[in-house]
């Protein structure tokens, strides 16, 4: 995955010299009070009131919603979100969950699991979203026998079977489904279900039954873990020359051999609570959102100072991706 391919912000848009101080070092200083603070404490609230890139004023808070971001969203009364859970809000459970069939279209995302749960992300509902280009990560439970006919049929959706890919993918791809304990790739999907359209997923409700459901209501899927992932947004920028990004001192790093993140990210898997902690710690040190991909994802962006004089600034940032079950990387930017 190229470290464009979550966003970042118009190269027309000038740097913003004072906001924070040059150089990665201001994030390390910042985040290095996680580590001190107190394990116990509440999650801070979703972090659209954090200052961004616009120079548009940020609207007040509503009770119910937090404040929408310049260029931004507005407030919604859809059950999803974007970013971190509101407080108080329940983890579903498990915490872990073996996945049994996703699909990936160019309208919708859908992650089944053999406990029931159906986890979907669509990028246009008004009625259910977060936000008009986003619905945020839905929840909805099938019994047993409703897992195994979505499981059926994607199985017997193409021409065969071929093996999962090693690493997440960034767009829409062929469907995965597990077959003999294995996830595997439907070989030359059908048209019915393929990248462009899979309606019997991606609307259930359309055609299983009512004993289908334990419960087809959609409620906001929210995650016990999240995956904080930093770097360079410029890909062509050497990374010899350029600030190291927060490490394994700060986050802890997750091991290099797990397929289910990206490669060319570091990425670091914690508790949703400790992620919680770090935005809080973002939003004191006044570090900016990246309005450029809030309407999909938890991002922030500095620009950091190459150590060669006279080398331009270039920009690292931090994004907090929520994890499906099975520590799936769901990289909620990707379109």
């Amino acid at each position: 995955m190229s470290r464009d391919e979550i966003g970042g912000r118009d190269e027309r848009e000038p740097l913003v010299p004072g906001r924070v101080q040059a150089g990665l070092g201001v994030i390390a200083l910042a985040l290095a009070a996680v580590v001190v603070l107190p394990r116990l404490g509440q999650p801070a609230e979703p972090d659209a009131a954090a200052p961004t890139r616009s120079p548009t004023p940020t609207p007040t808070p509503t009770p119910t919603r937090t404040a929408a971001l310049p260029g931004d969203f507005a407030p919604s009364t859809g059950v999803g979100f974007i970013g971190l859970p509101p407080a108080g809000a329940t983890p579903s459970s498990p915490a872990g969950g073996e996945l049994v069939v996703e699909v990936w279209t160019t309208q919708a995302r859908v992650w089944v699991y053999a406990d029931g749960r159906l986890i979907s992300l669509r990028y246009s509902d008004l009625r259910t979203g977060a936000d008009p280009a986003s619905t945020g990560l839905l929840e909805q439970q099938l019994t047993l026998s409703g897992v195994e006919r979505l499981r059926s049929y994607v199985a017997g959706s193409g021409a065969g079977l071929a093996p999962a890919p090693d690493r997440p993918a960034t767009g829409p791809r062929r469907p995965l489904v597990r077959v003999g304990g294995r996830l595997r790739a439907v070989d030359r999907p059908s048209t019915s279900c393929d990248s462009r359209s899979c309606e019997r997923v991606t609307n259930p409700g359309s055609w299983l039954p009512p004993d289908a459901w334990r419960r087809e209501r959609l409620t906001a899927y929210v995650p016990s873990r999240f995956a904080v992932c930093y770097g360079l947004r410029d890909a062509t920028t050497n990374v010899a020359e350029a600030p190291a990004v927060p490490d394994e001192s700060l986050f802890g790093r997750t091991s290099p051999g797990d397929r289910r993140l990206p490669a060319d990210w570091p990425c670091s898997v914690m508790p949703t609570q400790r992620a919680a902690r770090i935005v809080e710690t973002l939003r004191g040190a006044r570090v900016l959102r990246d309005s450029t991909v809030a309407s999909r994802i938890l991002a922030y962006v500095v620009d950091v100072r190459s150590p060669r004089p006279g080398s331009p600034p270039h920009e690292a940032r931090l994004f907090f991706e929520p994890l499906l079950p099975d520590a799936r990387w769901p990289c909620s930017a990707c379109g």
